[in-house]
């Protein structure tokens, strides 16, 4: 992780677990989080999630937003559970696999001291610039004369493309105004590390920021996207007596970010989408030409004015979050057992000021919009987000061997308490009562038997808890007699296991897209307002336009959380004391999907039901494999890892299509649907009056002429219509991942 100078520690890990998929959406500082999916995605029923998988930090879940800026320094390990066996005690949360991290901890000894600092350059690659002037000219003026009946018909006179070839004339380049080549990042640490045998500590102080690649300066009136984050953790472990130990974990962050008063999507769209030759800069037209910003009614958004002239917003973010724990050693009534009481709360709040003004837009001197030019002034101070989460959990354990017997068992209780705003997400209540009998028989044969009973306040009284048991074993082939003598075989271990678990705040977005409850309190009647056409009352005039109370869903008080059974086989090799070896095959099987009940047609009125009635097929293996050896005095190592996952929709109640290719259902989730291309239409197509010839499909979605797509007539009806879309392309996401790599 100190490897990959950035600041979001969810970018550094890609490739490094395996079974993992790390996907990055932006590279906005201070909003560039990836999504991690943890053995692919298993399940259609995220509402658009770009994160499945759960999040841990010193034994207590915790949102991504809180893992993502965690200072390297801070972490001891990551470690990926992914199987039943794994994900046993996690019952409702386990399905999308869960992220378990460990941050670091006092050692006994003289107290060291450490400084670090890292530094890096940040770029954008592989930019794809829309046309120059005269290319964009020449090519339009071919393109809407090929519109035009292959008549050739110019929007642009040769006089103008004379001006844009020879460069009198405009060419802007927006990228090259709007973005910088580099955005710089930078971090450094301090930690405090050591401890007696009564109290052992770990103190770290860190900073980053993190400089986007807009070409504008910070300033009283503009700013660049920024990031800049000031940590501080400090864990300390205290022996307060011979069998009571007390941990005592406080990380805190203030994170601070900056951006123009214009989002960044909308600014890369205008970069896409605004010619070169639509108008410069700054109108030259005007006297002060370097305050007056070009514009259109057409293309109002000059982009340079965007970033510069609206002022800016600022947000700061403060995450608190704090561990206490309490084990005591019960030896003195039974060896091996011990008693661990545990509190966390997690506290974050988000709250922002900015400064707005505005820009007038002309062309050719003469205004354009409505808009004027305004001096800046301060916008407001808020509060914009608050969460808070309380956990708590009681474990009691137990672990001892007898002669060729060894056992190692545990029963937690834990109780999880969330509230943050926003209509379905205000409040999260959960239970969870879990444990685990490991039993090993001569270092030799391992059976494992593990179990959650979990409750969640998102369903109804009565249906509000579900049990999810796992079974796991395990034979050490090389502990085996027959294998003790070998000079080749340092470790073999065949495993397998099979558990179900549960996906709980999950569930589809409605049709409309106006609400996504995540599948909590669809047993509640909610109803929202909503416009109306034509309402008809009798032989009188009907009513318009008019406001009325409407279900946002139909109360569903049957609905639970979604089912998945999870199978795994995997072999763990070690050869001649250097390779070490794993490889896995999985199977989870999705049941009980929430999905959007669509057999009601939409002619019946608001009817939106969601049911558990959805099923998935994920599937897939992993290799990791790693090499250690030296050369004289010089250690190395070669490490390289493979994952292949493939899914399936089984069944996902969509509205039955004409065909099954045209549904998503028995496809990839996420498949690309369309019209599959096959080519463009040739003259030889056509009749003499620019009628398709009889024995070509005709499209039903307008008028085509030569050099227009071609699509296939799938059902062979002469028609292209949407009875002959079908798979077109893969989901955004890899089907296969793999990396290498090696260390000296």
């Amino acid at each position: 992780m100190y490897k990959t100078p950035t600041a979001n520690i969810t970018n550094t890990v890609s490739g490094r677990l395996g079974g993992l998929i790390v996907n990055q959406g932006n590279g906005i500082p201070g909003s560039d989080g990836a999504g991690w999916y943890i053995r692919g995605i298993g399940t259609y029923a995220q509402s658009g999630a770009s994160n499945t998988a759960r999040f841990y930090v010193d034994g207590f879940e915790v949102k991504r937003e809180y893992i993502s800026y965690l200072s390297p320094s801070e972490i001891s390990s990551i470690s990926i559970f992914k199987d039943a066996a794994s994900l046993a005690t996690f019952g409702m949360k386990g399905a999308d696999g869960v992220v378990w991290i460990e941050t670091k901890r006092g050692e006994k000894g003289k107290m060291q001291v450490s400084f670090q600092a890292r530094s890096g350059v940040q770029q954008a690659i592989n930019i794809k610039k829309p046309l120059n002037s005269y290319n964009f000219a020449n090519l339009y003026n071919q393109a809407i004369s090929n519109d035009n009946g292959m008549v050739w018909s110019p929007a642009y006179s040769k006089e103008q493309l004379d001006t844009y070839k020879n460069g009198t004339g405009t060419n802007v380049d927006w990228y090259d105004e709007t973005l910088k080549d580099n955005g710089f990042y930078s971090d450094i640490d301090l930690s405090f590390r050591g401890g007696s045998e009564y109290i052992r500590y770990n103190v770290i102080l860190g900073y980053a920021n993190q400089q986007g690649l807009l070409n504008v300066p910070n300033s009283n009136e503009t700013s660049n996207l920024t990031f800049s984050r000031y940590n501080m953790r400090t864990n300390l472990d205290i022996n307060l007596f011979k069998n009571l130990e007390v941990s005592i974990d406080v990380g805190g962050r203030l994170e601070d970010r900056n951006r123009p008063n214009y989002s960044t999507s909308s600014l890369m769209s205008d970069l896409a989408n605004y010619p070169s030759n639509i108008y410069p800069v700054y109108d030259k037209n005007v006297v002060d030409d370097l305050s007056n910003f070009s514009g259109t009614t057409l293309y109002p958004n000059n982009p340079v004015g965007s970033i510069s002239g609206l002022g800016w917003r600022s947000e700061r973010s403060r995450i608190l979050q704090g561990n206490f724990k309490f084990k005591e050693n019960l030896d003195f009534l039974i060896d091996g057992l011990y008693l661990q009481e545990a509190f966390s709360f997690y506290v974050r709040s988000i709250g922002g000021s900015g400064k707005t003004k505005n820009y007038a837009r002309y062309y050719n001197g003469t205004a354009q919009t409505t808009d004027q030019t305004t001096t800046i002034v301060a916008s407001r101070l808020g509060a914009d987000n608050m969460d808070e989460w309380i956990q708590g959990n009681i474990t009691l354990g137990y672990g001892n061997s007898f002669g060729e017997h060894d056992i190692n068992s545990v029963v937690d209780f834990h109780v999880s308490d969330y509230k943050a705003d926003g209509l379905f997400g205000y409040k999260y209540h959960n239970l969870n009562t879990s444990g685990k009998v490991n039993y090993t028989y001569n270092k030799r044969y391992v059976g494992e038997i593990g179990f959650s009973y979990f409750g969640s306040d998102a369903y109804a009284p009565g249906n509000r808890w579900g049990f999810y048991p796992a079974l796991s074993a395990a034979w050490i082939v090389s502990n085996e007699s027959f294998l003790q003598s070998n000079n080749i075989i340092d470790f073999l271990k065949i495993r397998a296991s099979v558990g179900k678990t549960g996906n709980a705040d999950s569930g589809e977005t409605n049709s409309m897209g106006s609400f996504s409850s995540d599948g909590r309190f669809l047993y509640q009647q909610y109803y929202t307002n909503s416009m109306v056409g034509n309402f008809y009352q009798g032989n009188a005039a009907p009513f318009s336009g008019q406001e009325t109370l409407s279900p946002l869903f139909i109360a569903n008080s049957n609905v639970f959380a979604e089912k998945s059974i999870k199978y795994n086989v995997g072999v763990d090799l070690a050869l001649l004391n250097k390779l070490n070896f794993t490889f896995d095959i999985f199977l989870d099987k999705r049941s009980d999907i929430l999905t959007m009940d669509n057999s009601f047609m939409n002619y019946y009125g608001r009817n939106i039901q969601f049911n558990n009635v959805g099923k998935m097929t994920n599937k897939g293996f992993e290799i990791n494999a790693i090499y250690s050896d030296k050369v004289g005095s010089l250690n190395y190592s070669l490490y390289g890892m493979a994952f292949y996952n493939k899914n399936t929709v089984d069944y996902m109640a969509e509205v039955p299509p004409a065909f099954s290719y045209n549904g998503q259902t028995g496809q990839i989730y996420g498949a690309r649907i369309g019209l599959e291309a096959i080519g463009y239409y040739q003259l030889s197509d056509f009749n003499a009056d620019g009628s398709l010839k009889s024995d070509i499909p005709e499209p039903m979605f307008g008028k085509v002429q030569p050099g227009d797509l071609r699509y296939k007539d799938l059902n062979g009806d002469k028609i292209i219509d949407q009875t002959d879309v079908t798979k077109i392309g893969n989901p955004a996401y890899p089907s296969w991942s793999y990396s290498f790599g090696g260390e000296i």
